[in-house]
């Protein structure tokens, strides 16, 4: 007899609410950066995560730049969560770098006062020609390979490319990808990684709160308005 393996469909990290509401959770903000960026932020460090109001009428808007900072010590970090491409991305992520830097040094403070700022991008696409999911930038001396300065890091996690990833970083890319309660349940019950079993529990809380079926709905909506529009265009340029 066929038994129906229907799964229950949730919305995933990449959504923006569900996104700014997981890394306001500063525990797992500080499991993921230092898997990710080889960070070693312990929990008596103190951890500010700003821009992670939760807004619902965005979820009619077609905004897909996801982004929130986090602060500790004299270390920023920027983790934005890109899933349409864009080109000259390389320049857009230092145009974005660089006002972080800017906005580290108070009015009347010298250069040396500038926080370490990390740009972290999460990229459902592709933007890189290399084959590793994980690419770190820094600014060298093109001979010399001397660092001009350590506050300066562009990185990026190229989410297409997890397949390419070491072991601790594939995890999180299946976590921020994984869109039915079974896929984040089953990563829960088996991850050997105290990151994963805290976020991905923490996806599963979040996706049982009331608010998110109005923004179910809401997305839903937005989706066939933009079907619709899409579909007007096309049959007024025919």
């Amino acid at each position: 007899m066929y038994i129906s393996e229907e799964k229950t469909t949730i919305l995933p990290i990449t959504n923006d609410e569900v996104f700014k509401r997981l890394f306001g959770n500063t525990k797992v903000t500080r499991y993921f950066l230092n898997d990710i960026l080889g960070l070693e932020i312990t929990p008596q460090d103190s951890i500010v995560v700003k821009d992670r109001e939760i807004n619902l009428g965005k979820a009619k808007t077609k905004d897909t730049r996801l982004d929130i900072r986090v602060s500790t010590g004299e270390t920023d970090v920027e983790i934005e969560m890109q899933c349409k491409n864009h080109a000259s991305y390389g320049d857009r992520a230092m145009y974005y770098w660089a006002q972080m830097f800017w906005q580290s040094l108070q009015n009347g403070e010298t250069y040396s006062k500038a926080h370490k700022c990390i740009s972290l991008n999460i990229l459902d696409f592709k933007t890189l020609t290399c084959q590793e999911g994980f690419s770190v930038f820094k600014p060298l001396e093109e001979t010399r390979g001397e660092l001009l300065s350590d506050k300066f890091t562009i990185a990026f996690l190229e989410l297409p490319k997890k397949e390419n990833l070491p072991d601790s970083l594939k995890a999180w890319a299946d976590l921020i990808l994984a869109n039915t309660k079974e896929e984040v349940t089953k990563m829960a019950d088996e991850t050997n990684n105290p990151g994963i079993k805290e976020a991905a529990d923490e996806v599963l809380e979040i996706n049982r709160e009331p608010w998110i079926k109005t923004l179910k709905e809401q997305l839903e909506e937005a989706a066939h308005e933009r079907a619709s529009f899409e579909e007007t265009e096309r049959l007024e340029r025919e």
